[in-house]
């Protein structure tokens, strides 16, 4: 299908290049301008560089050609406009070809500028380099007070390069040493370097650089950068190599879609149990309990193995003791993972914190959702300790005052005013009253119903049936419960209540949509809640805000108050699926697809600003992560829906109800991985109607669709 021409920049906030715990965020140039906060090359927390910037000759202008970025590879190419050589000579414009290629690869920054001489004589001009190293703590990007906990050395000058040293408050000894090729003149002041260029006619001329962020003082491998490059580029191969190919006559989802493969790639590293992904960058680099397992289930269908791998991490950072500082409790999951000198600086007790409310039911879904995905009972009997621990601490702890429904305390548990996804800003009353905790979050009750319904299935398979029969009990206490106290006069639930059973907002919110997924909602009361989040005032033509734009705080520039998250779209869209409702399932992936058209490179961040359609084109925040582990997997959520796929291991059975989007008249998938195998089918469009044909099953299981042919 021809792609749509759209007119209006489209959304970028810098680049980004990663591999393993090492990123560096540039701006679209590729610099790291003095004036700039937030761009940086970053490693466990820390900012290790936070202004690179170069220039040639006595700041001949530049004119930018090509700027390319993908996992751990970004390359720029430019040409100059007319200046001055070092004799005074005048240059020509166009006569210098400049190119600038980075690789990141196992904790060490790549960098070569490569200087093509396109005129007929030769030419000399000077390169500048401008570097300085900061070492500030991640915590202190986000407006907070800088740490300067600890001692940044003087800058130490050495035959091909300088070094940076800094001893943290924690102290911990950090240094960026930044080696140069070909040895740069006596060094100028602070961090600056001139390196003489003379560049006859037709020839290149290479300038080296290889930057060395060390915590205390450990040994880097080196590799040639060319070594480096064909590493990188091999690893994503082989990640995108084994994800499920799918091919379709949609552009839009196609590109999408691989995107989503890559940025899952990007944002995975080793906390121990394997590789599990983090939150997001370049302001979240680290794993989390919430984001870490949403991007899991989201991507189960390409990789079960990064979903076990979350799950183990997790459960090894369970909950042991009551720590009330940092939210701990006996069997909760954690949340927030963190490196930093702040983090020691402040007390903190651990890497971690157990600041959310829903980590805990996720952890359980996930566990639950890799088995109906794999098969692998064997990892669920692995995980029935920490399973048991998660479901005891829902009963106890999980419920303070025996409320009846998971709720926090905001203020009491941790530092925290609030442990769900949206800010504190969105639970309080319009009327000024002050709330009354425990607070009791809509999504959240959704998670525990499908988490303890989803684990009935599962104590069956290992025999426990009593406490199979127990959880039933709970989760149908709960659903009876909750249709009682959530209710609003409208016909629809409230977004929470408190322990006073109010309802924490009186405006419509999105996070009811999330009970569409699990069957907490009968089909009468999903009806009248999809109707709802489907009027002008909650989809915006792209997507669900956050907050009707009828609201008094409606605001669709703030994160919580309209903006539009792509996990909560993502969240809704599956339940649209499950429950039936194909014409708003449609209507949202068509609005998801065509918001594409103002996203670089297919990579949604995290979130976008609530404007409709009607209000211009779209547009983000940039302190919105992208990639961000919420909006990665969006490709294979929308691919899940469009197959109808609901894997179901205990009857050794796979469930499709596929059905086309519009502007999707075929769509191939190969390699599903569903069961002990894979999965080949093909969609088509035959008469309004979709039908599937079977390829290939070596899933070892049957399938059961009306349309199979």
């Amino acid at each position: 299908m021809k792609r749509t021409r759209v007119r209006g920049r489209r959304i970028s906030v810098g680049q980004v290049i990663k591999d393993g715990d090492l990123f560096l965020f540039t701006d679209d140039k590729g610099d790291l301008p003095r004036q700039q906060g937030g761009f940086g090359l970053f490693r466990q927390d820390t900012r290790f560089l936070h202004r690179l910037e170069w220039s040639l000759g006595e700041e001949i202008p530049l004119r930018t050609l090509s700027v390319e970025a993908d996992g751990a590879v970004s390359f720029y190419r430019w040409t100059q406009e007319n200046g001055l050589q070092i004799s005074g000579e005048s240059i020509q414009r166009n006569t210098l070809e400049i190119t600038r290629r980075r690789i990141v690869y196992r904790g060490v920054l790549y960098e070569t500028f490569t200087f093509l001489n396109r005129g007929s004589k030769p030419v000399a001009v000077p390169l500048h380099l401008q570097f300085d190293a900061d070492f500030a703590d991640r915590e202190d990007l986000w407006g907070n007070e800088k740490g300067g906990f600890g001692q940044r050395e003087p800058v130490r000058w050495l035959n091909t390069g300088l070094i940076f040293d800094y001893l943290g408050g924690d102290g911990v000894q950090r240094s960026l040493e930044i080696q140069v090729t070909p040895a740069p003149d006596s060094p100028g002041e602070g961090g600056s370097l001139r390196i003489p260029l003379y560049i006859e006619p037709k020839i290149k001329k290479k300038v080296h650089l290889r930057y060395y962020p060390r915590i205390d003082e450990e040994s880097l491998e080196n590799f040639e950068t060319h070594v480096a490059e064909e590493a990188v580029r091999k690893q994503m191969q082989e990640w995108i190599d084994q994800a499920p190919k799918v091919d379709s006559n949609l552009h839009d989802f196609n590109a999408l879609y691989l995107q989503s493969v890559k940025d899952t790639r990007l944002l995975l590293m080793d906390w121990g149990e394997g590789f599990i992904p983090m939150t997001g960058l370049p302001w979240h680099a680290a794993p989390s309990g919430r984001w870490s397992l949403i991007a899991s289930l989201q991507a189960l269908s390409v990789d079960t193995e990064m979903a076990k791998n979350t799950v183990r991490t997790l459960a090894r950072y369970q909950g042991k003791r009551f720590q009330p500082s940092e939210g701990e409790e006996p069997g909760k999951i954690p949340n927030q993972f963190r490196f930093g000198e702040r983090s020691a600086i402040e007390g903190v007790s651990s890497s971690y914190d157990f600041t959310a409310i829903d980590t805990t039911a996720l952890f359980l879904i996930c566990i639950a959702q890799i088995y109906r995905w794999s098969g692998d009972i064997q990892f669920v009997r692995e995980m029935m300790p920490a399973a048991q621990k998660a479901l005891d601490w829902m009963d106890t702890y999980g419920d303070p005052g025996d409320f009846g429904y998971i709720a926090y305390q905001p203020g009491l548990e941790s530092t925290e005013t609030d442990q769900g996804w949206r800010s504190e800003e969105t639970t309080s009353y319009q009327q000024g009253e002050s709330l009354q905790s425990p607070l009791a979050l809509i999504e959240v009750q959704s998670y525990v119903y499908r988490a303890k319904s989803l684990w009935v299935e599962l104590y069956q398979q290992v025999g426990n049936t009593e406490e199979a029969r127990r959880l039933h009990r709970e989760a149908e206490a709960l659903k009876k419960r909750f249709r009682q106290d959530f209710w609003s006069d409208g016909g629809i639930p409230v977004s929470g209540l408190d322990s006073n059973k109010k309802p924490l907002i009186n405006d419509v919110t999105s996070n009811i949509g999330h009970g569409l997924l699990g069957g907490l909602y009968d089909q009468k009361d999903a009806m009248r809640i999809v109707e709802r989040l489907f009027e002008r005032d909650m989809f915006n033509g792209w997507g669900i805000r956050t907050l009707s734009s009828t609201a008094e705080n409606y605001n669709p520039i703030h994160p919580y108050h309209g903006s539009i998250w792509l996990h909560d779209n993502a969240y809704i869209l599956m339940g649209l699926q499950e429950m039936g409702f194909h014409v708003q399932m449609n209507q949202m992936i068509k609005g998801l697809l065509n918001a594409t058209r103002y996203v670089n490179h297919y990579r949604y961040p995290a979130f976008f600003c609530g404007y409709g359609e009607e209000e211009g084109v779209l547009t983000s925040d940039s302190w919105a992560c992208s990639p961000h582990a919420g909006s990665a997997g969006l490709g294979f959520v929308i691919l899940q829906v469009i197959l109808g796929i609901h894997p179901d291991a205990s009857r050794r059975r796979l469930q499709l109800s596929p059905r086309l989007p519009d502007g999707m008249d075929r769509l191939t998938v190969q390699g599903l991985k569903v069961g002990e195998g894979y999965l080949d089918v093909e969609l088509s469009r035959v008469n309004g109607a979709t039908f599937l044909r079977l390829i290939q099953n070596t899933t070892g299981w049957s399938i059961n669709c009306a349309t199979v042919s």
